[in-house]
């Protein structure tokens, strides 16, 4: 005579099959635009950081002016290193300009943008125009009407004294 051992068989069910995969559906669906819209965030901080540093490297500029007593002046230039490099600077603070001012006073890795053209020189992180207004830095990639840009223009009056001024634009990043 056999004996016939019936043994428990360890898995899982269709059924729980199809609920986890629904669940990880549901996440996936909740967390994929999330993660897309980093692209943006990364644009975004970006130029702040840019921004910040344009600020930041001002002061500093506007207090050699001030040492080298050329803070009330128009437009001047003023030594920032013991190398001797000079700044343009406007009642002390860099003058919107890329040569002998921005381009000696920060290390922005950048090139000119000229007109509608994208990408000038595509190992730059940043492009630069130049406009009645001040000095524009747009990514690479950015068209200048994407409305993804920082704006450096000439020191403005506010509150009794001259300030830099810095504007980011992140509609179209």
């Amino acid at each position: 005579m056999h004996i016939i051992k019936i043994q428990n068989e360890k898995g899982f069910t269709l059924i729980e099959l199809v609920v986890v995969i629904v669940i990880l559906a549901i996440l996936s669906a909740i967390a994929i635009p999330k993660f897309t819209d980093l692209k943006k965030d990364a644009e975004v901080a970006a130029l702040h950081g840019l921004a910040a540093a344009i600020k930041d490297g001002s002061n500093l500029i506007y207090a050699k002016s001030v040492i080298q007593g050329v803070e009330n002046e128009g437009e001047s230039t003023v030594i920032i290193d013991s190398a001797g490099t000079t700044v343009y600077v406007f009642m002390g603070y860099p003058s919107p300009l890329w040569e002998n001012s921005f381009e000696n006073a920060f290390d922005i890795d950048a090139s000119v943008g000229e007109g509608w053209v994208q990408e000038i020189d595509p190992a730059t992180e940043w492009l630069y125009t130049l406009d009645v207004m001040g000095i524009n830095f747009f990514r690479q990639g950015y068209y200048w009407d994407s409305e993804c840009y920082l704006t450096y223009q000439n020191v403005t009056w506010d509150d009794d004294e001259f300030t830099n001024n810095v504007t980011i634009e992140t509609s179209g990043c």
